[in-house]
């Protein structure tokens, strides 16, 4: 039975992802390094479309088939991703949300400036998102379509239960993208850590959450305003954190029974997703004329009945994070991708380990007998890299 897998990467780029994404970083070289195995090993990659047609319809996929996927439109699939699948003779798909892509219409540079020596690589772009004129270039270039990851990709509180507070070795990345305007979410990774970590007060409560389209939600007070955050700023704000016992302390604020808070109702909710869904597709396919918009991942992988029910109103098939290969006769409108444990940031220094990762997951779903030894390595090399190579930056 032909097994076609899909391999998900996120941040692709030189810098890597702040705080709690650090390990949704790959190192460029990573990339080249796996394209380059591909080659060498004649394999192929298809598009989202095209394994749909497979699963759905039987249609022939060439052997050593795959798919490759590209999580949350970050900057860096433009600047490296983009030219490197072009450059390779692949192709893979990006999954963006409306609400993370930029206004401005700039085209940026990518590696190839730096390839043809018009701009040195300390030069590129760093964090960010891609925007729609990026995005625009790479779907005609055929090196990556766009698909749906959601209309906000956010946690939101799903009871007023604490379960933890912003503090500046634990900040709340959700809760500030939720509290600013809307219109600052595409630019929050380009300050420094220290910067981003203050968009939201000291003492600002983690409520018990859960992901946009998991569950229905409540609505706590502000965070801005929360009598927790009053106490952290009038007890040392920063500093409040580096006191013995400062979670009791902040916990025995709080006042608010849970059942006082307003909850979203089933219909609420189900009003909300469709809005997740549909306002998602309507404006990926506004900003990319002539593109259907077809598939729709979730984040994080996860998914209820509820959900997966509505978002087959808008799309064709919905992509988890499940360890699995989905295979003709099973259900084609829910499809798995792997993640093959990237985190190369935790081997600066070292590439080799994240491209015998990204090959040992890919060659272990086709059946190959040798690809558990190989993982084997990988894993043994990134557990070392970790221990000795930190802070080494010489990639090779």
């Amino acid at each position: 039975m032909t097994r076609v897998p899909i391999l998900n990467f996120h941040s692709v780029g030189d810098d890597v992802l702040p705080f709690d994404l650090r390990h949704l970083s790959t190192h460029p070289k990573v990339l080249e390094k796996s394209l380059q195995w591909l080659n060498r090993h004649d394999f192929t990659t298809i598009s989202l479309e095209h394994l749909f047609s497979h699963l759905q319809e039987g249609s022939p996929v060439p052997d050593r088939s795959l798919v490759l996927a590209f999580d949350d439109g970050y900057l860096d699939n433009w600047c490296f991703v983009h030219p490197l699948l072009k450059k390779y003779g692949h192709q893979g798909f990006i999954l963006v949300t409306p609400e993370f892509v930029p206004n401005e219409t700039e085209v940026r540079p990518t590696i190839e400036d730096v390839w043809q020596g018009n701009l040195s690589p300390e030069n590129l772009p760093k964090r960010g998102y891609c925007n729609w004129e990026e995005l625009r270039a790479m779907h005609e270039a055929g090196t990556l379509k766009t698909y749906s990851h959601s209309m906000t990709h956010t946690w939101w509180p799903t009871s007023s239960k604490v379960v933890d507070f912003h503090r500046p070795n634990a900040p709340w990345i959700p809760g500030i993208w939720n509290e600013n305007p809307i219109h600052e979410k595409p630019y929050w990774m380009t300050e420094s850590s220290a910067e981003i970590a203050r968009k939201l007060p000291w003492g600002a409560p983690v409520f018990e959450n859960a992901r946009s389209q998991c569950a229905p939600r409540v609505f706590p007070p502000a965070l801005s305003n929360h009598p927790m955050v009053e106490y952290v700023r009038k007890h040392g704000g920063e500093d409040f954190f580096k006191k013995p016992g400062w979670k009791e302390r902040l916990l025995s604020t709080q006042t608010a029974p849970a059942e006082s808070v307003p909850r979203e109702s089933q219909e609420d909710y189900e009003t909300r997703l469709r809005f997740e869904f549909g306002e998602s597709r309507r404006i990926i396919e506004q900003e990319i004329p002539g593109h259907t918009c077809s598939f729709f991942a979730w984040p994080g992988g996860e998914w209820n009945e509820t959900a997966q029910k509505i978002a087959l109103e808008f799309y064709d098939a919905t992509l988890t994070t499940q360890h699995h290969v989905t295979i003709s006769g099973e259900d084609p409108q829910l499809i798995h991708r792997l993640f093959f444990g990237q985190r190369s940031h935790e081997l600066t220094g070292l590439i080799w380990p994240s491209v015998w990762k990204f090959t040992a997951r890919l060659l272990q779903h086709g059946g190959h007998s040798k690809a558990r030894i190989r993982n084997w390595i990988a894993n043994r090399a990134i557990g070392l890299g970790k221990c000795f190579l930190k802070g080494n930056r010489n990639y090779r």
